[in-house]
């Protein structure tokens, strides 16, 4: 339902996979079953999105949005919805949006939802708490989009302890990306600039850059509590940038264009030196740029994609 001062959005979801061979190796007697608990199966009906939306920036520029929610923002390469994975990406969360001519800002606060199958999905925001606000500049640029923007996760060693299985083994058998998170205290500021539709042209180009600071674990995902309390901390010193540019032609029908994107992100240096370069992609739509695959991800990395698209 969408008023001119008041929106609400219900959305469910299941998802599951039908003669798959792949066991749950997390219990022995489980391991010849099936598809057993595989990080795309969420059998039961269960609660995608439900946010109520309370404004109207035509007529006040203070905006709020509660409830389960997607955050989308920029190319998604550090915060998106994972569409492309059966089982999306949400949060419960509150969000404010402030809006007039010389600036925008979202600010919002609350914990990712966690997939657990024959169980309602839920957040654990005292264990994973995420925050963030978000910049646009109208006027700082004819020619550009002007954004920036800081994010906190906050992580303690509660997580280790989230959606256990009957022996109390939370991650074996659970594919990398699914995994609970390692206790961290990460923040990632960035920049981003992408030219506005025809500005130059034929031409377009962009730019993003991120620094990451804060501290985490010592200990990987698949450590108990009782591990992560007393694993040493890592300082976080870590970057990415994303250059791109490409050519339309404009005047076909079918709008052929080619790009050139270089994307890099830093990599740890020295593994005794109590400082972590490695960065942290948080939350990212990666198959948006580094393929179906899911063998690279924003860290690590210098990668040089060509890219030729029509429509």
């Amino acid at each position: 339902y969408t008023g001119k001062w008041f929106a609400f959005l219900t959305e469910g979801r299941s998802s599951a996979s039908a003669g798959d061979e792949r066991g749950d190796q997390r219990a022995a007697a489980d391991a010849t079953k099936p598809g057993r608990a595989l990080a795309e199966n969420d059998r039961d009906l269960n609660l995608h999105q439900a946010f109520v939306l309370i404004g109207n920036h035509k007529e006040f520029p203070l905006s709020i949005k509660l409830g389960r929610q997607e955050f989308i923002y920029g190319d998604q390469r550090t915060l998106g919805h994972f569409r492309w994975n059966n089982n999306a990406r949400t949060f419960d969360a509150v969000k404010l949006r402030w809006q007039n001519p010389l600036f925008g800002v979202d600010v919002f606060t609350g914990g990712l939802v966690y997939n657990d199958n024959h169980n309602f999905n839920h957040s654990h925001i005292n264990a994973d708490h995420f925050s963030g606000a978000y910049f646009n500049f109208p006027t700082l640029s004819s020619n550009n989009i002007v954004e920036s923007y800081i994010y906190a996760r906050n992580v303690t060693v509660a997580t280790a302890r989230i959606n256990l299985d009957a022996l109390g083994n939370p991650y074996a058998g659970v594919a990398a990306p699914f995994r609970n998170p390692p206790k961290q205290d990460l923040y990632t500021a960035g920049l981003r600039v992408k030219s506005k539709p025809n500005a130059y042209g034929p031409w377009d180009e962009s730019f993003e850059l991120m620094h990451q600071f804060g501290d985490r674990a010592t200990t990987g995902p698949t450590a108990l509590s009782s591990t992560m309390a007393s694993a040493a901390r890592l300082r976080q010193n870590a970057y990415a940038a994303i250059v791109q540019g490409g050519y339309t032609w404009t005047e076909s029908a079918w709008q052929h264009r080619v790009g050139l994107t270089y994307s890099y992100a830093s990599g740890d240096k020295n593994a005794a030196d109590g400082t972590s370069q490695t960065f942290q992609n948080l939350f990212a739509t990666t198959h948006l740029f580094y393929g179906y695959m899911d063998l690279n991800s924003l860290q690590n990395l210098h990668d040089i994609r060509v890219a030729y698209t029509f429509k």
